[in-house]
């Protein structure tokens, strides 16, 4: 079992809040996550240099809303005695190096069922997990461990994509929060505000006015079938409601006190998502998953598929409670 050679470098980067003095604006804001939605940060690990690159998100975040780290390490069932030693002097050296403080679980079965029932156990989880990267991406996603956890967890999942790279400074800077206008994605606001309120960002809520999904399904007729209307007055309709939702949504968050922007987009949501992603470079994206059959709905095919196969950024997946059900 290999140990990391990048450890001492999270050290220095991901400990800067550690330091920050009592009473400063910085230390009243991590002080603020007692009451935060996040009680206990999962993660999950390998012992390969990947699946530690969660750790540079993990850090900061359970710091801040002053959560409980836990370090998970699941190993086959017809393993040998020694590689559950190995496995737990390896977590071990991680909390030493990294001087953290956390709880360490070392479990035999399925991967992906052992890290859900390790979720399933501890109280209000979020669970922070790395991708193997574009090739990867379909394999991971794909009928394997990510795919399973997202789906079957009850918990809020953070992927990292390998291009990520570490959280510089410990800091989540910018978040960007796409929403539709139904309760899931007001869920996924939640907990985006919790993110933002911890780490003082800047919340970036976003709402993609679907007009070329329109025309692709309707086509280019001068009049939308059965409104009676042309088109461009019901293209127009859409876009001045989509800037009146966002423009209500922003205001209530600011009045709230945070620093919000609203934005509105126009045309195939993945894709303008993915260029606003590119033009602000936030270091956290949080989106709503609906539950097993709505996940598959949302994400194979659509929208979060996009951003998580062509983005770089980490995505916060919330399932609002009861998805499951569904």
């Amino acid at each position: 079992m290999r140990y990391c050679s990048q450890m001492r470098t999270y050290s220095r980067r991901v400990h800067t809040n550690r330091l920050l003095p009592e009473g400063s604006p910085e230390r009243k804001s991590l002080h603020q996550g007692r009451n935060s939605m996040i009680k206990s940060v999962l993660v999950p690990l390998d012992s390969s240099e990947l699946a530690e690159q969660a750790l540079s998100y993990a850090i900061p975040i359970a710091d801040r809303h002053n959560a409980e780290l836990h370090l998970v390490f699941v190993i086959n069932p017809d393993a040998e005695a020694s590689d559950e030693d190995n496995a737990r002097a390896y977590l071990a050296e991680i909390t030493t190096k990294l001087q953290i403080k956390a709880k360490v679980h070392v479990r035999l079965g399925s991967p992906a069922d052992e890290i859900i029932e390790t979720g399933d156990d501890l109280p209000d989880p979020l669970i922070v997990m790395t991708t193997h990267g574009r090739t990867g991406i379909g394999r991971w996603i794909y009928g394997s461990v990510a795919d399973k956890v997202v789906h079957a967890s009850e918990a809020p999942v953070l992927l990292l994509r390998s291009e990520a790279g570490e959280l510089d400074g410990g800091n989540i800077a910018r978040i960007v929060a796409p929403v539709d206008g139904s309760a899931y994605s007001e869920a996924a606001l939640s907990f985006a505000k919790s993110m933002a309120r911890t780490f003082d960002s800047e919340l970036h809520v976003t709402r993609v006015a679907e007009t070329a999904s329109l025309y692709s399904s309707l086509g280019y007729e001068t009049y939308a079938p059965g409104a009676g209307q042309p088109m461009t007055d019901v293209v127009e309709y859409m876009v001045n409601q989509t800037h009146k939702y966002v423009s209500e949504v922003t205001a209530e968050l600011r009045e709230q006190g945070f620093n919000a922007q609203g934005v509105v987009l126009e045309g195939f949501a993945g894709e303008e998502i993915l260029g606003y992603e590119r033009k602000v470079e936030p270091q956290l994206i949080v989106m709503a998953t609906r539950g097993r059959s709505g996940f598959d709905r949302f994400v194979f095919g659509s929208v979060a598929e996009r951003v998580l196969k062509s983005g770089k950024t980490p995505v916060l997946m919330v399932k609002p409670q009861g998805a499951l059900e569904e």
